[in-house]
């Protein structure tokens, strides 16, 4: 269609004939062109302006595609016009056509604007399927849409009445009934609104109306409201009328809003015209059975401003009406609201539901419903009536009826008005989720999720302000607001409840927030997935019951409470956090309730200012990573904390010393953290501790494991200045873990290798104790080196530091070079050797040579339980040590990395490999630099070398052998003297970089 008027050239009816052709594929689609508004005018009476005689037609009044309404179909004919017309020619049906997303207008009201029928008479039934009536306006009607089909087996199957619009008001309004079906099998009646009809006729108005012969029909989510008679005669308006007539009729009458029903009404016990009194859902003219009422709310008066309208003998206004003793239904789950009454002295009331018959056999379910029965003139109020008899108190109601157990009488609901009657979140708390699952009733009437165990009574399913429940309905996707009651996603100052047992559970991915957070059974855990990398903030309380449990172990955790929050004992699934973040700033901070183990890191926010560990946090180590403490200036931790340090004996290399600090400082005795509290050469706890030898007498009464010769040496000792020497412990039962200096212990893998024989295995050290902290009042102990001496020091941080970073005085007083043990270092005994990591050598590692010091890497890095040795030259020479939050350097931080003071001079590499050319292994190594900046004396910027246990290689300088020699420009005829020491009887190698 191009033009915009579409009249006065046009020849009316315009009839649409059957093709043969016709077909899904084949379709005649009539509708606006892009852009285009247009109208079709006629004045026809007696007649359709458009008549559909054919199949697959498709009237489509929108110009993009869209639910636009571009195209008004308008026939002002003075004698019973009608506007579109769907008619079959005898028992041949019409069928697969579409009125959609047009404005219907009629010229009178004395008869239906859409209609399905019979073509040659208007008014007689026809034949019809799967016609759609889809997103219309349609004004000024005596019925809106009229549906009358021969009551003959499946005929007016797949008829679709969905999204249309009778609301209009004044001369536009619907005079008697919005929506009619007669002798229709299978339609769907749904999301219409039906409104504000003319109420001046002298006839009880219908919003929709299912008349005889209708039966597997839905009437499903539609609005009807503001239906008032304002005349005397005698008349009310009915939300629903069903007067089928036929048994096992299968209707399903669900999740409609029945709002502001009004008229004088009409003695009720009349026979004749006792049905015209304002009712939400009539039924009469049985037998009829099959009829499921369910999750509808009806409120009659209370709009703002409403005033009683009953005014005639025995007139009512009832919610629900039975009217003939051979009618069954099922009325679960609905809100009914009753307060119109009485204008003065005549009518006998406000009904909640009634019927003629003699008992209640005629409710197969009566049961979940909200009853608020309060008109007001003076009138009965009863919860309802049956066999004339009134049942004024709901416990009388609940007992003649012998149902309704579980029904409730709270009051009247908080609507979000009189005419809106979804359920307002704030206010109806004692209410929410007191519904009973129904397997029909899958959403409400916006399409809003239910629970889907204890839904809501009534239309809509609400939630409660600032909540949220989880219902799984679609999928995983916590973002789906169809996976969540009512479709409220939460947000950060929502409490949400997640329910186990659905189907699907949810899945965060990226990052959410929520204020409380609680976790039910019944459920196979997880019942909250955070995907790898994804973030879960927590600003409330969290919690759980029974098998319910969060998978964070590749997630984050940030619990960002104003107040005092905890972490429940066992609410993570295997204790397992990737990250906690502790962004509380309450001054009582965040408690753990139970162990949390934290895989990669535990970090403060700005806003975080306390945790309480109550000895249950641990940072775990594994072959992947080990979990770091952050900065904590400022910060306090209160309680004991868990520090492991995992060792790949028996995957990146065998039985190795190992040079180990110890992040804590408490009372735990090396027996209670490294010999995992075991007798000597027990293993009660797999996987984690070591065999601890010593070489003095008694040494199994003294704690350790194993007793071995003199000559042997002790397998775990400490760093002594005084003598360039080790001196091995005296006592595993007695002598606290904690040690500033570091130890250097034998580790053969966990406590499972107990032989020399045995393979080596991969264990863990752990220790408990008070973590270092700037202001907890467990600052890191200051270190001292002597004049002319080594000192071991341990980092004394779950993290790693950065060694440029830590407080110590100029190379003048203490060298700026410091010696790690590197047990990759294979030498010929294949036990690790030190690497030598010199400022003068722009941090790079001599020997280097392993995956962990490559030889061409920078690293000033000191790992988490990594002890390591500093040294200061010349006399006078010395200092303290000590360490700040400032030198700490996350996981996220490169191991590698280049330095500020660093420089790169011409250098002198030496390399000494013991073995066969083919498979030679690195030994040792000593580099020689060249630069103006340096001399040819030994002095501070000279590394003094650590001599290894087996092969050394070296530059002699002045006496003493060092690893790195930092020297002044070459020149001709210079000598480099080389210290080569502990060379076995085997094949070496020297090669010569420069």
């Amino acid at each position: 269609m191009i033009s915009a008027n579409y009249s006065g050239s046009e020849t009316y009816p315009i009839i649409i004939a059957k093709n043969s052709s016709a077909s899904a594929v084949n379709t005649l689609r009539i509708k606006p062109a892009a852009g285009n508004t247009a109208l079709i005018y006629g004045v026809l009476n007696d007649n359709a302006l458009i008549r559909v005689h054919g199949d697959y037609v498709v009237i489509d009044g929108s110009n993009n595609g869209s639910q636009s309404r571009n195209l008004t179909i308008w026939n002002e004919g003075a004698v019973r016009p009608r506007v579109v017309l769907f008619g079959s020619t005898g028992t041949t049906p019409v069928h697969h056509d579409s009125l959609m997303n047009c404005i219907i207008r009629n010229g009178t009201t004395d008869a239906g604007t859409v209609v399905c029928s019979d073509a040659t008479n208007i008014a007689n039934p026809g034949y019809f399927h799967s016609i759609r009536i889809q997103n219309n306006v349609i004004r000024n009607s005596f019925y809106g849409i009229y549906c009358i089909a021969v009551n003959s087996g499946s005929n007016g199957n797949g008829l679709c009445i969905e999204g249309n619009d009778m609301s209009a008001s004044g001369v536009d309004a619907i005079q008697f009934t919005g929506i009619f079906l007669q002798g229709v099998n299978g339609a769907k009646v749904r999301n219409n609104l039906l409104a504000n009809f003319r109420g001046t006729d002298d006839a009880s108005d219908n919003g929709i109306w299912l008349h005889t012969g209708v039966r597997n029909t839905q009437v499903t989510g539609n609005i009807i409201r503001n239906l008032n008679y304002t005349g005397t005669a005698g008349h009310g308006a009915r939300g629903i009328f069903i007067s089928s007539g036929t048994v096992n009729t299968n209707l399903l009458i669900a999740n409609n809003m029945i709002a502001n029903l009004s008229g004088d009404g009409f003695n009720y016990n009349n026979v004749t015209f006792g049905m015209n009194n304002p009712t939400g859902i009539l039924l009469t003219s049985g037998p009829m059975s099959n009829i499921k009422i369910y999750n509808n709310s009806i409120y009659l008066g209370g709009v703002s401003g409403f005033t009683n309208t009953l005014n005639n003998s025995s007139a009512i206004s009832v919610c629900i009406r039975f009217r003939g003793p051979d009618i069954q239904a099922e009325i679960v789950n609905n809100i009914l609201v009753n307060r119109l009454g009485r204008v003065a002295s005549l009518g006998l009331g406000s009904v909640g539901i009634l019927t003629n018959a003699a008992n209640a056999s005629q409710f197969i379910q009566l049961d979940n419903n909200i009853y608020h029965i309060a008109g007001t003139g003076g009138g009965s109020n009863p919860f309802g009536m049956i066999g004339g008899g009134q049942y004024g108190s709901f416990a009388g109601w609940r007992t003649i009826t012998g149902k309704d157990a579980n029904s409730l009488n709270p009051g009247l609901p908080v609507f979000i008005s009189g005419e809106d009657l979804r359920l307002n979140p704030t206010g109806n708390n004692t209410i929410h989720n007191r519904g009973i699952l129904l397997s029909e009733i899958q959403d409400d009437i916006d399409g809003f999720t239910r629970h889907p165990q204890t839904p809501d009574i009534g239309c809509s399913e609400f939630i409660p302000a600032e909540t949220a429940c989880w219902v799984g309905k679609l999928s995983t996707d916590w973002s789906n607001p169809q996976n969540w009651e009512a479709n409220v996603v939460p947000t950060d100052s929502t409490d949400v409840r997640i329910d186990g047992g659905y189907s699907f559970l949810p899945s965060i991915t990226g990052s959410q927030s929520v204020r409380g957070l609680n976790l039910l059974s019944p459920a196979t855990p997880p019942v909250l997935t955070l995907l790898p990398g994804s973030l879960l903030k927590i600003n409330g309380t969290l919690a759980y019951s029974g098998a319910a449990r969060i998978l964070a172990d590749q997630a984050t955790i940030q619990m960002n409470g104003t107040a005092a929050q905890s972490i429940p004992a066992g609410i993570f699934q295997d204790n397992k956090v990737l990250n906690l973040v502790i962004g509380n700033s309450s001054n009582d901070g965040l408690t753990l309730s139970g162990p949390i183990d934290v895989y990669r890191s535990l970090t403060f926010t700005n806003e975080g200012k306390r945790l309480n560990t109550a000895g249950n946090l641990t940072f775990k180590s594994t072959a992947t990573g080990t979990a770091w403490l952050g900065d904590v200036t400022g910060k306090i931790i209160n309680g004991d904390a868990t520090v492991e340090r995992f060792i790949p004996t028996g995957i990146t290399h065998g039985k190795s010393w190992q040079f180990i600090a110890v992040p804590v400082s408490g009372t735990q005795t090396v027996n209670q953290a490294w010999q995992e509290g075991n007798v000597p050469m027990a293993n009660l706890v797999p996987g984690f501790g070591t065999i601890i030898t010593a070489n003095i007498p008694g040494a199994t009464t003294l704690g350790f494991d194993v007793a071995t010769p003199v000559a042997s040496g002790p397998g775990m000792k400490v760093y002594n200045p005084a003598t360039n020497n080790w001196d091995g412990i005296a006592n595993t039962n007695s002598l606290p873990i904690g040690n500033a200096k570091g130890y250097f212990v034998f580790v053969r893998g966990d406590r499972s290798v107990t032989t020399s024989t045995a393979p080596a295995t991969p264990t863990v050290l752990r220790a408990k104790g008070r973590l270092f902290t700037a202001s907890s009042g467990e600052q890191p102990p200051a270190m001292t080196i002597l004049p002319d001496a080594f000192e071991s020091i341990g980092n004394p941080y779950a993290s790693a530091i950065d060694f440029e970073q830590i407080n110590k005085p100029g190379p003048s007083s203490v060298d700026n070079t410091f010696y790690v043990w590197d047990p990759l270092l294979p030498g010929s005994q294949g036990l690790g050797g030190y690497q030598t990591i010199s400022a003068v050598n722009g941090f790079k590692p001599v020997p280097g040579g392993t995956i962990t010091y490559p030889s061409d890497s920078i690293i000033t890095r000191i790992e988490s339980g990594q002890a390591f040795f500093m040294h200061a030259t010349g006399p006078g020479s010395g200092g303290s040590i000590s360490f700040s939050e400032s030198a700490k350097i996350g996981d996220s931080r490169l191991v590698h990395r280049g330095s500020s003071t660093s420089a790169v001079y011409p250098n002198f590499r030496m390399q000494l490999f013991a073995g066969q050319v083919s498979d030679a292994k690195l030994a040792d190594a000593a580099v020689v630099l060249f630069s103006s900046a340096y001399s040819r004396e030994y002095d501070a910027h000279d590394a003094l070398k650590l001599l290894n246990g087996g092969e050394n290689l070296g530059v002699s300088l002045k006496g003493k052998i060092v690893s790195v020699e930092a020297r002044d420009e070459i020149r001709n005829a210079d000598t480099i003297h080389i210290h080569i020491s502990n060379l076995r009887r085997q094949t070496y190698s020297l090669q010569w970089q420069a």
